[in-house]
């Protein structure tokens, strides 16, 4: 059990003499150096102490105190292993509080106040120069690691001379004070002539080296000189350390302000493609007689590759699509924006849902390097007559729900672009009054197919509960019995439904 801070001492007095004022018996508390076999496993702490609480018999002062005849050990000694348990779990509690409060701490956002005029370079000296003067020295320099960690630049000097800045790198190698140093190691110089072979980089009398590290990196090393020959006390040691524990601070908070910066930038460039995604999405029903679509549409990540569209030909016709683009966010991002142009540029000037399809694949496959992949459920319906042809590619699937059959519309070919010839065959069905037709697709943000496909007879059976609404409540059911009603999704998902009503 961890040793942490106990209730207060009142706390403890008062539970002394509840207890005793109960049983008649003795409270007290015994460290773990006087353990014995007999005490409860159960170990709780009092300030640095860890132990456990043990009862002994009535004294004098109890017995006077409790007004019952004290309680037997055998009753005793269970109520004991109880308050062992509680107060070991109340400890459990405060050092949990305690983590958490620091955990909450580091979680503050760096920001950049508008007053702060000083440059970092004025700030960092200003560190350096401050320490310096504490311990009585004259100079002091920061000298920063390289991204090889080859070599040591000096990168913040104080009480130095102009050129050092014009010096190049020391290297790392054979700079044995700078090395023990990086290895966290206080290294104290109290007269550089007698100790040549720590190479202090600068001639001065005495000089002392302590590391600039993170808690995860280190960054370079910091020297504070003196123009005679001294020691350093273990108190200015450690001063001198904590100032180059605020000088890793600085550093790092220079980085993080930047660094936040550059994710700024980013989340108003995702926000600005999420918004262009989100206007390309059909809004409105498409205006043919006898004809009801709903759709729907989310991502696992912000912007990703999935594809909605639904319209109404030259001819007439009423054109259905859903798709997914494989690769990472940004990656299936372009290659569905291409999907969608390629689609909207070809539907209707080809004589078929086929060549449709083979010039889609033929589009993919001269413009990319072979890395860009997407499917396509594609439907193309003649709103008089209900007849309807249907190719799927890739991780894309279509169903019809007829009456009480569910008729599954069979996969034609892999992804775009994968291949370069598509053996295709067209499935044609006539969509009687009633009948849904549901296109989908379920796929991770950057996989090519269905890592958990959903199988096409439990939608139909969802389908077939909800026949007699429309598809826009069909939609919000499919959604429901799948999970998809959160505000976060683990996987991309697109519903399209549409039902023939005479």
């Amino acid at each position: 059990l961890a040793t942490v801070e106990t209730p207060p001492a009142e706390l403890f007095s008062s539970l002394r003499q509840t207890f005793a004022r109960v049983t008649g018996w003795s409270l007290r508390f015994v460290p773990d150096d006087d353990a014995n076999g007999s005490r409860p496993a159960h170990k709780v702490s009092r300030g640095p102490t860890t132990g456990t609480f043990v009862a002994e018999p009535a004294t004098s002062a109890t017995h006077a105190a409790s007004a019952e005849k004290p309680a037997r050990a055998e009753f005793v000694q269970p109520f004991v292993q109880e308050i062992n348990r509680l107060v070991a779990d109340l400890n459990c509690a405060h050092d949990a509080l305690w983590r958490r409060e620091a955990e909450l701490a580091a979680g503050v956002p760096v920001v950049s106040r508008a007053d702060e005029h000083l440059h970092l370079a004025e700030r960092l000296s200003a560190v350096v120069r401050s320490g310096a003067e504490a311990v009585g020295c004259q100079a002091a320099a920061a000298y920063l690691l390289d991204d090889a960690t080859s070599e040591l630049k000096l990168r913040v000097g104080w009480g130095l001379p102009r050129e050092r800045w014009l010096a190049p790198a020391r290297p790392l190698r054979g700079a044995l004070a700078d090395l023990e140093a990086l290895l966290g190691h206080a290294v104290v110089l109290q007269d550089t002539a007698l100790l040549p072979h720590w190479k202090c980089p600068e001639e001065f009398p005495a000089a002392v080296c302590v590391p600039i590290a993170t808690p995860s990196l280190p960054l370079g090393t910091l020297w504070f000189f003196c123009d005679e020959s001294r020691d350093f006390t273990p108190e200015q040691t450690n001063l001198l350390e904590i100032v180059a524990g605020r000088l890793a601070a600085e550093l790092e908070r220079e980085m993080l302000l930047a660094e936040r910066v550059r994710h700024k930038q980013t989340d108003r460039d995702a926000d600005r493609v999420l918004r262009w995604q989100r206007s390309r999405l059909p809004q409105i029903e498409p205006l043919v007689d006898g004809w009801q679509v709903a759709g729907w549409s989310t991502q696992a990540a912000r912007v990703g590759g999935q594809l909605l569209d639904w319209s109404v030909l030259p001819n007439g016709n009423l054109a259905l699509a859903v798709g997914h683009a494989a690769g990472s966010s940004c990656e299936a991002t372009l290659t569905a924006a291409t999907l969608h142009g390629a689609l909207k540029a070809l539907a209707g000037s080809t004589p078929s849902v086929g060549r449709l399809f083979t010039q889609l694949n033929d589009t993919f496959w001269i413009s990319s390097a072979g890395d860009q992949h997407a499917g396509l459920a594609y439907a193309e319906i003649e709103p008089e007559t209900g007849n309807c042809e249907f190719l799927a590619a890739g991780p894309t699937h279509g169903l019809i729900l007829s009456g009480d059959e569910i008729h599954a519309l069979p996969p034609c070919s892999p992804s775009f672009g994968v291949e370069p010839d598509l053996s295709l065959t067209t499935t044609r069905r006539t969509l009687r009054d009633g009948d849904l037709l549901l296109l989908y697709t379920f796929a991770t943000a950057t996989g090519d197919g269905d890592e958990t496909p959903i199988d096409a007879r439990r939608l139909g059976e969802i389908l077939r509960t909800h026949r007699h609404r429309t598809p826009h409540e069909c939609v919000s059911a499919l959604r429901r019995e799948l999970g998809f009603t959160g505000e976060w999704f683990p996987r991309d998902a697109t519903l399209l439904i549409a039902q023939r009503r005479g």
